[in-house]
C-alpha cells in the first residue's frame, strides 16, 4: 500500500470506527502544518464575503484517536502521540494568529474523553449532546448539535432544540448534523 506520509496508517481502526484519519504529526509535523494552514487560508478566501463574523470549524483535535488506540496501531506510543499533538496545536494556534484568526472564532468538537486541553487550538466547542456541556468548559462560548435522522419526528427535533436554548447561557448557535457527517 502506498503511504502519503501525511496520515497515520490505521487500516484496522479505520475499518472499525469508519472515520477519523489522523495527520501524522509525530513524523511529519513540519509537512502537515503548512498544508493545514494553506487549506484554511483558501477556505477563508471563499467565505470572507459573509456579513456575519465567521466561525472556523476545525473538527476534532484527534487526541481521542490516541486514547482509542489508533496511533498504537501505527506503532506510535500514546506519550509520543500526545506530545506531537500538543506541539501541532501550539503551532497551529500561532499560524492562525498570524493569519489574523481569533481563537474565540475557532470551533472544535467536544472530545469524548472529557478533557480540556488548554493548548487546543480554538476556544469554542461544539457539543453533540446537551448533557456534555457541564462536563467540559461551560463558561466559554459553544455550539449545540441537533441530529437529523429519517426516524426522528419533528417534535423530537423541537425538544432537542429547546433543551439547547434553555441553558442559562444558550449556545452561540445550533448546527444540524446527519449521522453520515
Amino acid at each position: 500500500m502506498a503511504q502519503s506520509g501525511y496520515t497515520v496508517e490505521l487500516p484496522q481502526t479505520l475499518c472499525q470506527i469508519g472515520q477519523g484519519v489522523a495527520f501524522d504529526v509525530v513524523h511529519n509535523l513540519e509537512g502537515v502544518l503548512p498544508i493545514s494552514l494553506a487549506a484554511i487560508g483558501e477556505m477563508l478566501e471563499v467565505f470572507t464575503s459573509s456579513p456575519i463574523p465567521p466561525f472556523l470549524h476545525l473538527g476534532s483535535d484527534e487526541r481521542e484517536l490516541v486514547s482509542n488506540g489508533c496511533f498504537a496501531e501505527a506503532g506510535i506510543s500514546p506519550p509520543a502521540a500526545q506530545d506531537a499533538l500538543r506541539r501541532f496545536e501550539m503551532k497551529l494556534s500561532t499560524g492562525l494568529a498570524q493569519m489574523g484568526i481569533d481563537e474565540n472564532r475557532v470551533v472544535r468538537w467536544h472530545n469524548k474523553e472529557n478533557v480540556y486541553y488548554s493548548n487546543r487550538t480554538g476556544r469554542v466547542t461544539q457539543y453533540a449532546d446537551p448533557h456534555d456541556v457541564s462536563t467540559f468548559e461551560p463558561s466559554s462560548a459553544f455550539f449545540g448539535t441537533v441530529m437529523l435522522r429519517e426516524e426522528v419526528q419533528p417534535s423530537e427535533v423541537f425538544s432537542v432544540t429547546k433543551s439547547w436554548v434553555d441553558f442559562s447561557t444558550p449556545p452561540v448557535g445550533l448546527l444540524a448534523k446527519s449521522p453520515d457527517g
